[in-house]
């Protein structure tokens, strides 16, 4: 890792700081949604199961991103099964911006995607899966409770408004 690398790592780890998440993390796991700077509508989804992997999680995300920690269910987990697979598709049918996806083998990355019926099923057929990650596509929350939403400063430190 570079001189740059560490320093910014400095920086989202100070505003990360400044929020009640290290405190959260202590007894909820969280929903990661990274919304990516000037990435045309980007975005990575990580599951941080508790305090000791937020440093994973933060390595990964990127300069101006925008930052959703999730901990209020909204994005639910679930193992897979055949009555979660009749559910999904159902929510499917009846929403728009439903996403669903697949821990990654690393424990911390979701594949997630928007998903019609058919999506649904390659998940449910892939019983490697240990467990859905599924729900509507949530808004940028941040009461400090149940979700927490920072805008990440760039790589020089600098927090810029971004069209996220």
């Amino acid at each position: 890792m570079s001189k740059t690398d560490v320093t910014y790592r400095e920086f989202v780890r100070e505003a990360l700081g400044r929020t009640p998440l290290a405190s959260l993390l202590q007894s909820r796991s969280a929903v990661v949604l990274e919304r990516i700077a000037r990435g045309a509508g980007m975005t990575k989804w990580y599951y941080c199961r508790d305090l000791s992997q937020l440093g994973v999680v933060i390595d990964s995300l990127r300069p101006g991103s925008q930052v959703s920690f999730y901990f209020d269910g909204h994005i639910r987990k679930a193992p897979p099964s055949d009555a979660l697979a009749e559910r999904l598709s159902a929510l499917v049918r009846d929403s728009e911006g439903f996403i669903a996806g697949c821990l990654d083998a690393n424990g911390v990355d979701i594949n997630m995607k928007d998903c019609d019926p058919d999506d649904i099923a390659d998940l449910m057929r892939d019983r490697s899966n240990a467990a859905i990650f599924h729900g509507e596509y949530p808004a940028a929350d941040n009461d400090g409770v149940d979700a927490i939403t920072v805008t990440l400063p760039d790589a020089d430190g600098a927090v810029r408004g971004h069209p996220h």
